[in-house]
């Protein structure tokens, strides 16, 4: 087997063995779950590589743990992590808010990730559209990110989240 071409990870919590499997794949075998999936989260190397190596693995590690949590039907439970993602989101839009509403554009567009993770974890199509309205203020406003973002993942992963609030409202 060659290393040689690009590698994904891929993290599956199998719930009937009871075991997180770590999966090594080609990229060319994931593009159809990158363009159908919304992503979990997302991590700038930078700002990763801008934290001590143990808050960086611990941030990988708890958001890997939370995730498996907040999305399978049986649960590690390590910690409570849905009620610590509830209480951190809580408090970080709150005091993003208060920036956006002063006309921060970098505000505006963590706002506006925030309110597209919100919607997909609550099946709120409201938090879907402030999340867009938000992203096209801060790219209007010029942040780099927004306008990149906004260019290039947004509509996909607006339609990906229209797609599990569907899903979710039927069930």
């Amino acid at each position: 087997m060659s290393f040689e071409m690009k590698r994904d990870v891929l993290i599956h919590f199998n719930e009937a063995t009871n075991e997180v499997v770590i999966f090594n794949v080609a990229s060319s075998e994931t593009s159809n779950i990158r363009e159908q999936e919304f992503p979990a989260s997302r991590f700038k190397i930078d700002w990763l590589k801008s934290k001590d190596p143990d808050e960086a693995e611990k941030l990988i590690g708890s958001m890997v743990f939370s995730t498996i949590d907040t999305f399978s039907d049986k649960q590690i439970k390590i910690r409570d992590y849905k009620h610590l993602i509830e209480v951190e989101n809580e408090q970080s839009i709150a005091e993003l808010e208060i920036e956006a509403s002063s006309g921060s554009d970098e505000a505006k567009y963590h706002l506006a990730i925030m309110y597209h993770s919100d919607a997909i974890l609550h099946s709120d199509r409201t938090k879907l559209e402030r999340a867009e309205v938000l992203l096209k203020e801060s790219a209007s406003l010029g942040y780099p990110d927004a306008i990149e973002f906004l260019e290039n993942d947004w509509l996909t992963l607006k339609n990906a989240a229209i797609r599990r609030i569907g899903k979710n409202a039927k069930s």
